[in-house]
């Protein structure tokens, strides 16, 4: 399976993340050296205050100073500062890049070298995970790491917990983005634009909608009314099975002309 990256926002969003605890942590690193910088230079004023002091013979004065000078060697330091750990949101992006890898390690071994996949499709209606082209068709796939039992009813997507020993912890926890699209609803979105700005470029074709489901425990559940064309988990998807029902072949220079077009759309999206 050849692998073209347009973008990586996961990526780029765990590595903004990164950087930004780094520079924080590094400020604070930074006050603390000026702190007891100050501290030092505060002393060393003192002891030439202090010898000023008896060599004027200002001795109150210069036992005043030999007071604050021993305050000043028995403050402790400002504590060395600790590098803030993850964020919830740069959790739930290194979750999502795992999901995504992991989905994509399993495809390669199942696909060849006929399929292109395309990492990071964005349009203006959001960005898909993964778009793949091959002879049999276009497949735009969502993917979710998600832990827990799935059902979903139509467009409303939700979760039941386990514990390890098979208990339910939570039931009925809704799946959505930070916009309260569901997966269904995300990956329908940004297809139906692409779909349509295909058909200005003359490439008539259904794009088959996918939600995988990556994490190694994840298991479907109750599916009613599902509104895209097929819903897996990492351990059963089966891509090959899915398309050898269909009937919608593309030759080689549709293939070539669809993937130019998703990187120009790409490409328009991204910079605007």
């Amino acid at each position: 399976m050849k692998i073209i990256i347009l973008s990586d926002h996961t990526q780029d969003k765990i590595k903004e993340s990164e950087n930004n605890r780094e520079r924080v942590f590094q400020e604070l690193l930074s006050k603390r050296r000026n702190k007891i910088e100050d501290k030092l230079n505060h002393r060393k004023e003192l002891k030439l205050k202090i010898s000023q002091d008896f060599s004027n013979k200002k001795y109150i004065h210069g036992f005043y100073n030999i007071l604050r000078i021993v305050v000043n060697y028995l403050t402790p330091n400002p504590k060395k500062p600790v590098k803030s750990l993850y964020s919830e949101n740069e959790i739930i992006w290194k979750s999502g890049n795992i999901g995504e890898n992991n989905v994509i390690d399993t495809l390669n071994k199942q696909l060849s070298n006929e399929w292109t996949a395309i990492k990071g499709y964005r349009n203006n209606k959001g960005e898909v995970d993964l778009l793949l082209i091959c002879p049999y068709g276009i497949i735009s796939m969502e993917i979710k790491y998600i832990n827990g039992h799935i059902s979903c009813n139509g467009d409303t997507w939700w979760k039941d917990k386990f514990d390890k020993y098979g208990n339910l912890v939570e039931s009925n926890i809704k799946i959505g983005d930070k916009n309260g699209r569901s997966p269904s609803q995300q990956v329908n979105e940004v297809t139906n634009a692409l779909e349509q700005f295909l058909k200005t470029r003359s490439i008539n074709r259904h794009i088959y909608r996918m939600v995988i489901f990556s994490h190694k425990s994840s298991l479907m559940n109750k599916i009613h009314n599902q509104t895209v064309d097929y819903i897996a988990t990492i351990k059963n998807i089966n891509i090959y099975k899915f398309l050898s029902k269909k009937n919608n072949m593309l030759d080689e220079n549709e293939i070539e002309k669809i993937v130019t077009l998703i990187k120009k759309d790409h490409e328009f999206h991204n910079n605007n």
